[in-house]
């Protein structure tokens, strides 16, 4: 993983946290007890930690850890038309 991007995405996490002394905070309230001198320190968000802070961020998984969770796949979009044989019966 490129550390520069690893570095901007993780301090992108923090700020939507509301900065390390808010996300420290809201992690302690979920029963995590840290720092938020630990959370400046962080390169990336260690795996330990980076379901909660998914949650309490909204920044899903795959964007947060990429070298952890891939994205998912969109589901396959079901088409409205109806097969031809299927119109002709209806008609």
């Amino acid at each position: 993983m490129d550390a520069v991007k690893a570095r901007k995405r993780t301090r992108g996490a923090v700020a939507v946290g509301g900065g390390p002394y808010a996300l420290a905070r809201a992690m302690r309230d979920a029963g995590t007890p840290i720092a938020p001198q630990a959370i400046t320190q962080w390169v990336v968000v260690p795996p330990a930690h980076a379901r909660l802070v998914s949650r309490i961020t909204g920044i899903p998984l795959h964007v947060l850890r990429p070298d952890l969770w891939e994205a998912k796949p969109a589901p396959a979009a079901r088409s409205v038309l109806r097969p031809r044989a299927l119109r002709a019966v209806a008609a």
